[in-house]
């Protein structure tokens, strides 16, 4: 029986990511894939050196690694990718937690020394039982202690200056001390 031509999950990525209209949005797919686990990492890898000429491989390989280690949206990919560029702490990223009833949360971000959480929301977390529920999540956080910044993901993107002000001053306010700060005072 003949079956129509078809390519593998890592080489769809690669080839979704090379046709994306921007970088912006190969990130995105890149990333969305991961998350969804529709293709392992490694076979993405394999695909990016098999092949010679590929439009956006540095993209592409840059939105591996950041969803590798636990980015697992575009935003929170662009979200690493400002605290680098800012001089921020690198955070843990999809970090396990636990609430009061000992149930496994995962946080999209996590400054761990400091106790500061950063919680970056897409569009499904306007619908109201999302909405309550990130509240209520918001609630066991504050209630264990830890620092909550929330952002939507649209200010990642649009407000980027806005987003590092307040990660740093949260991170100030937790006893972290800026190195570019300590640097200019010395």
């Amino acid at each position: 029986m003949a079956h129509p031509p078809c390519t593998t999950a890592g080489r769809s990525l690669v080839d979704a990511g090379q046709w994306a209209l921007t970088d912006t949005a190969a990130v995105s797919i890149v990333a969305a894939a991961l998350q969804q686990r529709v293709v392992a990492a490694d076979e993405v890898w394999a695909v990016l050196g098999a092949r010679r000429r590929l439009r956006r491989r540095k993209v592409i390989a840059a939105a591996l690694v950041d969803a590798g280690g636990g980015s697992e949206s575009g935003y929170e990919v662009e979200f690493l990718r400002l605290c680098r560029k800012a001089g921020l702490p690198e955070p843990s990223r999809q970090a396990v937690r636990r609430d009061r009833a000992g149930r496994r949360r995962y946080r999209d971000v996590f400054f761990e020394p400091w106790d500061v959480q950063v919680e970056i929301d897409g569009s499904q977390h306007m619908e109201v039982r999302g909405w309550y529920a990130d509240m209520r999540s918001g609630n066991e956080i504050a209630i264990s202690g830890v620092r909550l910044l929330r952002f939507p993901g649209w200010s990642v993107r649009h407000r980027p200056e806005e987003v590092v002000a307040d990660v740093r001053a949260a991170l100030r306010a937790a006893g972290w001390r800026d190195p570019r700060t300590e640097r200019k005072a010395a």
